[in-house]
C-alpha cells in the first residue's frame, strides 16, 4: 500500500499548491451548558466563531447552539492551540479560551 494520493484526471497547479498549504491540527468538540441562552441577543448569527491567529499558531473556536427545549447547550469545537490546551487540562483550557 503506497502512502501517496493520486488523482485521475490529474489535479491542477494551482489545486495541488493548494493541497500542499493545508496543515493539521487537533481537533476536539465540547458541549457547554448556561442557564440562560446569552448568544441569542442577535438571533441573527446561529454561529458563534473565534479566530486568534499568533506568530507561531492559529487558533480557532466554533459555537453552535444545539439547545433543546429543557436546555440551553452551546456545541463549542477547538481547533489548534485551543485544543491542544483543553485536552491537557480540560478545565484550564477552556478557562482560557472562555475568558480572552
Amino acid at each position: 500500500q503506497s502512502s501517496q494520493i493520486s488523482f485521475s484526471p490529474s489535479l491542477t497547479d494551482d489545486r495541488v499548491a493548494c493541497l500542499n498549504r493545508l496543515g493539521v491540527a487537533r481537533y476536539t468538540k465540547v458541549w457547554l451548558t448556561w442557564e440562560e441562552p446569552w448568544w441569542r441577543s442577535d438571533p441573527g448569527r446561529p454561529f458563534i466563531i473565534c479566530v486568534d491567529e499568533g506568530d507561531t499558531h492559529m487558533s480557532s473556536i466554533m459555537c453552535e447552539d444545539v439547545s433543546s427545549p429543557s436546555e440551553f447547550v452551546l456545541e463549542a469545537c477547538l481547533a489548534g492551540s485551543d485544543a491542544d490546551a483543553f485536552d491537557t487540562d480540560p478545565q484550564r483550557g477552556l478557562a482560557a479560551v472562555l475568558t480572552r
